[in-house]
């Protein structure tokens, strides 16, 4: 029962209810039921903040403040259209990806660093990119989105005697830019002015050579403390990848596995999951891919596929992209 009168209340209600007329009594049902269906709105409404109240008690949750996220997504298509063959072309798939999360950026209310997407830039524009995101006020946006959509690789470092992760400009094999060299970009000891707002990165490029061919599986059917003064060199900051280290990343003509997947579940639920939660969904909704790929534009043998994405995260309090 909606009604909190007590019985007195609701006899004398009763008894004036006798006198009035069929009309006034349409008039005082319709009121009624108007007021119950407000009443019922705002009791969802509450619930549903009590909800994500009680869902994020532990270990709290990086503040919006009323404040927007801002977007910054680059891809590199590969295509010279002055050219008769692009065997490294990323079309048409990767025009499909930017589509996709130019209007998932929207969807969430977010701002486009830059107003745009950023197509076709070197080496040497995406640090320049880059760094001017890492420079952003956190008085100016909530939380910072890095997509960088391109071919990458593992290539062998003299200098450092060890493999490392680049990602390729757009001016081919010699123009790259070294994954770690990001990384270091959004430390919190150089992004000042960003540290405890979340950076969100999602890696749509190959990361080495290996395919990630599918197997037959046997399985059968407090808030956080600090000491308020020091803070981590990394932290806040969560990444998507479209593969594993060394490994091969897929797409097809809808688009790279991981973008589509990352924009149906976001508009599913992006609105009301932390980002962590729909990572994981993300990474649920590669698992239903199941592709035959050829190994090479010169060969006709084709291997079963099980494409992956890779989560890393050192937030430290759950992360929604709308209030």
């Amino acid at each position: 029962m909606l009604s909190s009168c007590d019985d007195y209340q609701a006899t004398k209600n009763c008894k004036s209810e006798e006198r009035k007329t069929p009309k006034q009594q349409r008039t005082a049902t319709e009121g009624a039921c108007n007021i119950a269906g407000d009443i019922a709105r705002a009791v969802a409404v509450l619930t549903a903040r009590e909800e994500r109240t009680i869902e994020s008690d532990e270990p709290g949750v990086y503040p919006l403040n009323g404040k927007k996220g801002r977007v910054l997504i680059i891809n590199n298509s590969f295509y010279d259209e002055n050219r008769d063959e692009n065997p490294h072309s990323r079309k048409p798939a990767c025009d499909k990806d930017v589509e996709n999360m130019v209007n998932l950026s929207m969807f969430l209310g977010c701002d486009l660093y830059g107003d745009k997407a950023h197509l076709d830039k070197s080496a040497e524009e995406m640090r320049t990119f880059l760094k001017g995101i890492s420079r952003i006020s956190k008085n100016h946006c909530s939380f910072v989105v890095i997509i960088i959509m391109t071919h990458g690789n593992l290539l062998k470092d003299e200098s450092e005697k060890q493999e490392i992760e680049v990602l390729y400009g757009n001016n081919g094999e010699t123009d790259y830019i070294k994954r770690k060299e990001i990384d270091n970009m959004f430390q919190n000891d150089v992004a000042v002015s960003l540290q405890g707002i979340p950076k969100f990165f999602i890696y749509q490029c190959c990361r080495g050579k290996i395919h990630m061919e599918a197997i037959d599986s046997q399985i059968e059917t407090d808030d956080i403390e600090t000491d308020g003064i020091t803070v981590p060199i990394f932290s806040d900051i969560v990444t998507i990848n479209s593969t594993l280290p060394g490994h091969i990343a897929y797409k097809d003509g809808d688009g790279s596995l991981l973008i589509t997947s990352i924009n149906t579940i976001f508009r599913k639920h992006g609105r009301k999951k932390h980002v962590l939660d729909l990572l994981t969904m993300v990474n649920s909704e590669m698992l239903k891919n199941l592709r035959s790929y050829r190994q090479s534009h010169q060969s006709l043998e084709t291997i079963l596929i099980k494409p992956m994405s890779v989560l890393e995260s050192c937030l430290v309090k759950h992360f929604y992209l709308t209030e």
